[in-house]
C-alpha cells in the first residue's frame, strides 16, 4: 500500500539522505557552509508539505541527474552521457514513488485501483483454496464455487468462516464433497454449487426432471 501523507522510516532515511547531499552540495558550490545548513533544512520543511511534495521530488530527481550528467560527462561521450541522464532522471522519480516519498496523485498521475486479480489474490476463497485467478476463470466448478463467495462474503465483516471442498466419510469408504461451507452467527449453511447453462423441467412430485445443456440432453 502507499503512503499518503506521513513518512515510514524508509521514507524519512530517504529523504534525509537527499536533502543532505543536495544541501552539501549546493554549500560547496556557493562555499557557504551556512547556507548549505539552511538548504538542508528548507528541502526538509518543503518534503514534509504532501501539496508541493510531487513538485519538489522532480525538481531534486533533475538536480540528482545533472550530477550524474556531470560526473558521465567526463568519460563519455556527450550522447552517452545524455542517455545516463534521462535514465538516471527516470530512476530517481520511480525510487521516489517507491519509497512512497511521493505518490503518482502528487505528480498529477491519479493511481490505479487494484485489479480484479489483485483483489482475488486477497480474498479468503483464494488463500483457502489456493486455486489461482485465472485457473478459477476457465474451471465452471470452481468459479461457479466463487460465485457463491462472492454473493456472500459480506458475512465475513460479521465474523462468518467459509470452507471449500470439504470431504466427509460416509461409511463404507465412501466420501461426499461439500462445494461451500458457511459458518455464521445465523448457523451452518452448505452449498451445493452447479454452474451450467441450460434448463430444467420438471415438478415438485416428479422423481426424475429434465436437464436440458446447450451441449447434451439428460434425464436425471
Amino acid at each position: 500500500m502507499k503512503n499518503k501523507g506521513n513518512f515510514t522510516m524508509i521514507n524519512k532515511w530517504f529523504v534525509g539522505m537527499e536533502c543532505v547531499i543536495i544541501a552539501a552540495l549546493i554549500g560547496l558550490r556557493i562555499k557557504n557552509l551556512w547556507c548549505g545548513i539552511a538548504a538542508f533544512f528548507a528541502l526538509l520543511c518543503i518534503f514534509c508539505i504532501p501539496i508541493v511534495r510531487g513538485i519538489l521530488s522532480i525538481l531534486c530527481s533533475a538536480f540528482d541527474a545533472i550530477i550524474v550528467y556531470n560526473i558521465a560527462i567526463q568519460y563519455l561521450s556527450a550522447p552517452v552521457a545524455g542517455i545516463m541522464t534521462f535514465c538516471a532522471f527516470w530512476l530517481f522519480i520511480r525510487l521516489h514513488r517507491k519509497t512512497g516519498v511521493v505518490t503518482d496523485k502528487e505528480t498529477g498521475q491519479e493511481e490505479p485501483e487494484p485489479s480484479s486479480a489483485e483483489k482475488y489474490y486477497e480474498q479468503a476463497y483464494y488463500q483457502i483454496t489456493h486455486n489461482h485467478y485465472y485457473d478459477m476463470l476457465h474451471d465452471n466448478g470452481k468459479y461457479g464455487e466463487y460465485m457463491i463467495y462472492e454473493k456472500l462474503r459480506n458475512f465475513e465483516k460479521s465474523g462468518g468462516k467459509f470452507l471449500f471442498n470439504c470431504y466427509l466419510d460416509r461409511g463404507n469408504n465412501k466420501t461426499t464433497e461439500i462445494d461451500v461451507l458457511l459458518i455464521c452467527g445465523s448457523g451452518i449453511f452448505v452449498f451445493e454449487s452447479k454452474n451450467y447453462n441450460g434448463w430444467i423441467y420438471g415438478k415438485g412430485w416428479e422423481k426424475n426432471w429434465l436437464r436440458l445443456l446447450p451441449t447434451k440432453y439428460e434425464m436425471p
